[in-house]
């Protein structure tokens, strides 16, 4: 609902708005308040067709998926990070590894923000990697997973001093818990992120691969 008024009756106005317009003014309404909401539903319907595509036609299968926000990988070699991974993991014939790079967020963004969180919700992300800011924004979504409930005693203490713990707060919740690795300054970084001084590394609460959270902690290097 808009102002108070019911869907039928704002979909309503929206007709008779409509119907008094010439077809330039039409155009000129459509650009300034639907089309870039429209861009990004299609960008979000292609990326999932192309996730259940690869599952199904084209028979791929999914080794892990991750997202990255705010950070800019290597130039010279944009598609090492999937390929490297692809090798480490044994991928072999129509699996595959993901990376989907072309989330750049800023605060305020209500489209690209909109964008991301459904992608989340979708749960063909397992890994995020992000820059601090993009962290702590996407942090109140509740998507990270709590890297203490999610690795064993032994492996956490590994990476425990790199740990990055967010006060998350919801209307039934209020805990603090390690969400992120840093890993900033690893040869990881300066291998597929040469350009970001600081960059964080996150599950994804419901990513269907969230289990292979050990073997991207060995893949980094922690």
């Amino acid at each position: 609902m808009t102002d108070g008024m019911s869907l039928k009756e704002t979909i309503a106005k929206e007709k008779e708005k409509w119907r008094g317009m010439d077809r330039s003014q039409k155009l000129s309404y459509y650009k300034t308040y639907y089309l870039i909401p429209t861009i990004i539903i299609v960008v979000v319907v292609v990326f999932l067709v192309n996730i259940i595509l690869d599952v199904t036609v084209r028979k791929q299968e999914m080794l892990i998926n991750i997202m990255t926000i705010n950070v800019t990988e290597n130039e010279e070699n944009p598609d090492a990070l999937s390929k490297d991974l692809l090798k480490y993991l044994g991928g072999q014939g129509k699996e595959t590894v993901g990376v989907n790079s072309q989330y750049y967020s800023k605060e305020g963004d209500y489209n690209v923000n909109a964008s991301v969180q459904t992608m989340l919700a979708s749960e063909s992300v397992d890994f995020m990697i992000l820059s601090k800011e993009a962290y702590e924004y996407y942090g109140q979504i509740g998507a990270y997973a709590d890297l203490k409930k999610v690795l064993p005693p032994e492996r956490f203490d590994k990476i425990k001093d790199k740990a990055i713990y967010l006060d998350y707060k919801d209307e039934t919740i209020e805990e603090t818990y390690a969400a992120a690795v840093d890993i900033s300054g690893t040869e990881f970084a300066k291998k597929y992120y040469p350009n970001d001084k600081v960059i964080y590394f996150v599950g994804v609460t419901n990513g269907d691969h969230l289990n292979r959270i050990e073997e991207m902690l060995n893949f980094i290097g922690l």
